[in-house]
C-alpha cells in the first residue's frame, strides 16, 4: 500500500480553507495509508493523524505530533518514515505560490502539484495576465500598480476598475471602483496585503465559469451565480460550503471552448496535478480571468471520478520523481585545487 502525504495550512491567509481541502481530499484515498501533514501558523510541522475536522474548528490540537521533513520522508521523533508522494494543499502564500513544491522538491519527495515556477506565476495574477496575453489568451484590461506608482499618484487609465492583490487569493482583498470618491480606499485595502496590485478595467454583466484540468481529463464546467456585484470570500466558500451559488453546465459549444482553453493553459504553462481556469463571459466573448494551482478542494466536485483521478496523478507523480533521479544532478571537476584561487 502506498503511503500519500497531504501537506496543508500554514502562514496565510487562507489558512482554514487549506485545512477544509485537505479533509476533503481525505475522503477520496481510502485505498492508501494517508499522513496529515500540518503547518499551523507559525510554520511548525506537525503529523495530524489523531486530529478530526472538528477538532481543528474547537482547536483542539493535543493530539497534534511534532515532526520534521526529511530525504523521501519525514522524522518522527527518530523514526524516519518515507512518504511514497505528497498532495499539496495549502493555499495562498507561503505554499501555493511555489514554496511547498520547492520545499519537496529539496527533500526529494514526489508530489501532486504543479512546480515552482508554474506555481509562481499562476500565484501572481500581473504574472498570469501577461502569460496568457503572450499566448494569444484574451484578459481584460489591467496595469501593474506598484506601492511607488501609488505614492507618485500614478495616473490609472480606466474610469472604472477592480482592484487586486497581485499575489493574494482570488477574494481576498479586492475592491470595486466606480468613481474616485472609492479609488483611496480600495488602494489602501490593496496595499495592506502588499505591495503590487493589479488593477483591471470593470468587467460589468458578464457570467462567470470554471474548469479544472488534470494530466488527462478535463472536468465539467461550473457556472458561478452569484448575490453580489463580485464572487467575495464569504460567496466563495461558505456557500459553496452549503452547495449553493454554483452548478454543473450542461455540454455546448461555451463549454467546449471554456474546457478547450483550460487544457491549452494547461499545456502550455507545463501545469501538474490539478489547476482550475475562472472564466468571465461577455456577449459570447471569453476572458480568462485567473488560474489557481491549488484549487480550492482540488476542485473535487467538478470531476465524475475524482478517486481516479486522484489514484492517476499520485501514479503520474512518482513516476515524475522516479524520472527525475536518472538526471545529472553533479559536476566533477578539480576546480578547488587550481592554485590560482585566493583564500
Amino acid at each position: 500500500m502506498l503511503r500519500i502525504g497531504i501537506m496543508f495550512g500554514n502562514k496565510s491567509c487562507e489558512h482554514e480553507i487549506s485545512i477544509i481541502t485537505a479533509f476533503q481530499v481525505l475522503d477520496y484515498l481510502n485505498q492508501y495509508k494517508v499522513d496529515l501533514l500540518y503547518y499551523d501558523k507559525f510554520k511548525k510541522l506537525y503529523l495530524a493523524n489523531d486530529l478530526t475536522l472538528d477538532d481543528f474548528k474547537n482547536q483542539n490540537f493535543k493530539k497534534l505530533k511534532k515532526i520534521e521533513l526529511t530525504e523521501n520522508g519525514y522524522f518522527l521523533k527518530k523514526k524516519k518514515i518515507i512518504l511514497d508522494s505528497v498532495i499539496i494543499a495549502n493555499h495562498g502564500m507561503n505554499g501555493e505560490e511555489g514554496l511547498s513544491a520547492t520545499l519537496l522538491d529539496y527533500y526529494d519527495i514526489a508530489y501532486v502539484g504543479s512546480d515552482a515556477i508554474t506555481s509562481g506565476i499562476f500565484m501572481d495574477k500581473s504574472f498570469t495576465h501577461d502569460l496568457l496575453k503572450s499566448s494569444d489568451i484574451l484578459v481584460t484590461n489591467s496595469i501593474t500598480y506598484t506601492y511607488q506608482d501609488y505614492l507618485d499618484d500614478v495616473l490609472i487609465p480606466f474610469e472604472k476598475y477592480i482592484v487586486k492583490p497581485s499575489r493574494s487569493g482570488s477574494s481576498i482583498g479586492i475592491s470595486l471602483v466606480k468613481n474616485e470618491n472609492e479609488k483611496k480606499d480600495a488602494l489602501s485595502l490593496g496595499f495592506s496585503y502588499e505591495q503590487k496590485l493589479i488593477i483591471e478595467e470593470l468587467l460589468e454583466d458578464f457570467d462567470e465559469y470554471c474548469v479544472a484540468v488534470c494530466s488527462y481529463k478535463v472536468s465539467n464546467v461550473e457556472k458561478i451565480i452569484k448575490e453580489e456585484e463580485f464572487f467575495s470570500f464569504e460567496s466563495k466558500y461558505e456557500n459553496r460550503c452549503k452547495d449553493k451559488n454554483h452548478f454543473i453546465c450542461e455540454e455546448n459549444e461555451l463549454t467546449k471552448k471554456l474546457q478547450e482553453i483550460a487544457k491549452t493553459i494547461y499545456k502550455k504553462s507545463q501545469a501538474k496535478g490539478i489547476i482550475r481556469v475562472d472564466f468571465m463571459v461577455k456577449d459570447n466573448t471569453i476572458y480568462t480571468n485567473e488560474i489557481n494551482t491549488i484549487p480550492g478542494a482540488l476542485s473535487y466536485y467538478l470531476f465524475d471520478d475524482f478517486k481516479n483521478v486522484m489514484a492517476y496523478e499520485i501514479e503520474r507523480s512518482i513516476i515524475r520523481k522516479n524520472q527525475s533521479k536518472k538526471f545529472i544532478n553533479s559536476y566533477h571537476t578539480n576546480l578547488l585545487k587550481i592554485s590560482s584561487i585566493k583564500k
